[in-house]
């Protein structure tokens, strides 16, 4: 399917008057971007590499060696786009990326044309070292060639400063749970509660760098090297939990109380700044004044990646029997990476019309719950989190 033929019907509108423009219909639902529908096949079958949607464009991916990165990486390729993929460990790419690349593509070929390892392209960069930053756009620069129609943002560091030990704690207290009983369990709590926020302290500032200043100041050197084309795509994968507790207005203090859980803070807090910066007033002024659009696509936790995960296997077991049931059954608010790499290819898509988002607003689409039917799937991208939505209401026992 030609990029016209999705960008035609990005944001057609199923339900109300004017999608995603505050005009329409009551409901979570604002209306339901069409190019879902292209999307949700991820790999389009085609006779000619030109037929792709996403043919000939360069994209550029951060934190593509794992998890949500990966598969959006590998969806991109698999539309037709060349990718290259920031990461500090470009082995990696190169050991599981590649590799997964050429098992779901017959022969390693892209409608038996494209070779997929002229399609991904490793490079190096540490968000923690400034140096590294610069280098990765003077190395960009110099290889020449076609500017990029897009960056994806989807790194997410900070929990692996102490992720080791979290779960190690957390597997104990359920075994203190058991063994020992609720007294010697809200004992542990209460001591690993205190544990955690000592490590959450500690790690913020490399936190930060990683998610807000590394990225922000890669965006920028992109600008000022003149490496994106006109009308560009800044797709920024924030924090679900972050975005949740500034709809619920909830206290900011490191505590129990807080919708985030205290353990994840270090990636809600330094994402939600990055984000924060890019749909400013400034930052989105300078942003589109240098032709690059901002959006963000806001996913919950992810079943299928690390962080899901740690909650399914470590957090859940700690959770009253009846909030367990609130968390897995009510809307099922977990959700799995192919409902989020989905959304984020429907925006590669998007015309940038202003007429369909409304003026002065952040462009961000919410992606709530499981992909199910594609009815359920259409559902569940919304223009803002639903106050009845059980992530609102939510605590994490740690």
């Amino acid at each position: 399917m030609p990029i016209a033929a999705l960008e035609a019907g990005v944001f057609a509108n199923t339900q109300t008057e004017a999608p995603f423009g505050g005009k329409g219909g009551g409901g979570a639902d604002f209306g339901t971007p069409r190019a879902l529908d292209a999307s949700a096949a991820f790999l389009p079958q085609t006779e000619s590499a030109e037929g792709l949607p996403l043919f000939g464009q360069e994209i550029l991916v951060t934190g593509g060696s794992r998890g949500t990165g990966a598969t959006v990486s590998l969806d991109l390729v698999g539309m037709g786009a060349k990718v290259t993929i920031l990461t500090r460990n470009p082995e990696k790419i190169e050991g599981s990326v590649v590799k997964d690349a050429k098992t779901s593509q017959a022969g390693g070929k892209i409608s038996g044309e494209i070779d997929i390892d002229a399609h991904i392209t490793p490079v190096k960069v540490d968000f923690l070292n400034r140096r590294s930053i610069k280098n990765v756009g003077n190395e960009l620069e110099s290889k020449g060639g076609d500017k990029f129609s897009a960056e994806i943002n989807v790194s997410a560091g900070g929990i692996e400063f102490y992720a080791l030990r979290l779960t190690k704690a957390m597997g104990k207290l359920a075994t203190i749970r058991t063994e020992q009983g609720e007294e010697a369990f809200v004992e542990a709590r209460a001591k690993l509660q205190q544990d955690v926020v000592q490590w959450v302290i500690r790690s913020m500032p490399m936190a930060m760098k990683v998610n807000y200043a590394g990225p922000s100041l890669l965006l920028e050197d992109l600008i000022q090297k003149g490496l994106f084309t006109d009308e560009a795509k800044y797709i920024n994968f924030a924090s679900a939990w972050s975005e949740a507790e500034k709809v619920a207005e909830s206290a900011r203090d490191l505590d129990e109380d807080t919708i985030v859980p205290n353990w994840y803070r270090t990636i809600s807090e330094s994402k939600k700044a990055h984000d924060d910066e890019i749909h400013s007033d400034e930052g989105r002024s300078y942003l589109e004044s240098n032709g690059v659009f901002p959006y963000t696509v806001v996913g919950q936790v992810i079943d299928d990646t690390g962080v899901g995960r740690m909650v399914n296997q470590y957090l859940l077991p700690l959770l009253s029997e009846d909030d367990r049931k609130r968390y897995t059954d009510t809307n099922k608010p977990m959700m799995k990476a192919d409902m989020s790499r989905a959304v984020q290819i429907m925006l590669l898509s998007d015309p940038n019309d202003p007429e369909l988002w409304t003026p002065g607003q952040p462009r961000k689409l919410y992606v709530l719950g499981p992909t199910g039917t594609p009815e359920e799937a259409r559902a569940n991208i919304v223009r803002e989190i639903p106050q009845d939505h059980p992530m609102l209401t939510f605590r994490s026992p740690i």
